[in-house]
């Protein structure tokens, strides 16, 4: 399933309220047509605009940052611990100043 939402770059579907079978056909039909779009999650979207019932949340993509590598600070705790109260001190003398 989680698979499927990925290639519909969809995130979340929320039911509210008492949902009708037509809501879940709408659906349904939404979700397969959008596996044969180049734009499967707006294709889910066009189709859903007239369920009230049913809200569908794009996939949010997650942004990596390679600035902070936690193998290494889990590798060497004592050198990031001294890093943080190096940082922590010049700091604190530059405020003094």
């Amino acid at each position: 399933m989680v698979r499927e939402f990925k290639k519909r770059e969809l995130g979340n579907v929320t039911f509210k309220g008492q949902i009708r079978p037509d809501d879940i056909k709408a659906f349904i039909k939404a979700f397969i047509d959008a596996s044969f779009s180049q734009e499967p999650y707006n294709t889910i979207q066009e189709k859903m605009a007239n369920v009230r019932n049913i809200d569908v949340g794009i996939l949010k993509k997650v942004v990596e940052d390679d600035s902070l590598d936690v193998r290494k600070m889990v590798k060497r705790p004592t050198s990031m611990l001294f890093h943080l109260r190096r940082e922590s001190s010049i700091r604190s003398s530059q405020a003094k100043r």
